[in-house]
């Protein structure tokens, strides 16, 4: 489902958007921006954790659009954003979406 023209499409709304800059979501290695360490290096390279944050957001939506059409064939709303210590859906996860009932 996810694909690579959705991660491009990732990197290119925040750069455009303004919300992220190249330091935020790629790496600089040998003077040259990468979306991801080649098994080539060797090196310890710290996980972009900027990054995490802005794709998790991205994904929530990402999610969220993928499952409208199915949550509206059963009458309900697909959210994000949504947190319920009952259903485990806390702020940490990052990546939370529920069904809900339309009102009317």
């Amino acid at each position: 489902m996810w694909e690579i023209k959705d991660e491009l499409n990732f990197f290119r709304n925040a750069l455009s958007g303004g919300f992220a800059t190249k330091k935020d979501l790629f790496y600089n290695i040998n003077n040259k921006y990468l979306a991801y360490i080649p098994k080539a290096i060797k090196q310890n390279i710290p996980t972009l954790q900027s990054r995490n944050s802005l794709i998790g957001s991205y994904t929530e939506t990402w999610c969220q659009r993928l499952l409208e059409p199915i949550a509206k064939k059963f009458n309900l709303f697909a959210l994000n954003g949504v947190i319920c210590d009952e259903l485990g859906l806390i702020k940490v996860l990052g990546l939370i979406w529920l069904f809900a009932p339309q009102t009317k």
